[in-house]
């Protein structure tokens, strides 16, 4: 299933996601490196992989969207290796990194754990628990304390692999720059709501 899953689609989407991320962050980690962790990440998601492939242009957008993602993570993790690991005590979250855990917040039975958001919050003591649940439980609290209809505007982007930005627009009668903008803000809002960005992102 794993080598069925690697399809030249799915070797091309994987290069070109990792070429964006590699010039989005400047070069910091080579395009290569990045790409490896995707193979990486479709090899622990063949399933869900394989049934975007079948899901057409759709499915295919689904997967642009989480290599590019996992991409983000994996330059992330990088970047705070090079400054020694120790983020600080404090939980940091960036767009990445709360956009997928945003796909799962929706449904406990998804609240378990995942290697790809290891070090992407503060060191913790593991007596502290699961970094990963306690990310779930922060993000949906901060999510709980939006208006409904950023509730359900995020649930409609997220949950269950996500809906398109021109679905949405459509079901709202609003443009889909105008609701991709809305996004933005929410998601801004919620890492303001868990106390900002990594700070090695503005070094």
């Amino acid at each position: 299933m794993v080598d069925d899953v690697f399809s030249d689609r799915v070797m091309r989407a994987c290069r070109r996601n990792a070429n964006r991320v590699s010039k989005v962050n400047r070069s910091y980690v080579d395009s290569d490196d990045v790409m490896g962790e995707m193979f990486l990440w479709v090899a622990s998601h063949d399933k869900k992989v394989q049934h975007w492939m079948d899901d057409g242009r759709k499915g295919m957008a689904k997967l642009n969207t989480a290599l590019f993602r996992a991409g983000h993570r994996y330059v992330n993790k990088q970047r705070a290796e090079a400054i020694g690991g120790q983020l600080s005590d404090m939980y940091w979250y960036s767009v990445p990194v709360l956009e997928e855990l945003l796909e799962d917040v929706w449904t406990y039975t998804d609240w378990l754990p995942t290697p790809s958001l290891e070090n992407s919050r503060g060191q913790s003591s593991p007596a502290e628990g699961n970094n990963r649940t306690a990310m779930l439980t922060d993000v949906s609290f901060a999510v709980s304390s939006l208006p409904k209809d950023d509730q359900d505007l995020l649930r409609d982007r997220y949950c269950d692999g996500g809906a398109y930005i021109d679905a949405i627009a459509s079901k709202l009668e609003e443009s889909p720059d105008a609701v991709r903008k809305r996004i933005d803000r929410l998601l801004n809002k919620l890492i303001e709501k868990l106390g900002g960005e990594p700070p090695f992102w503005h070094r």
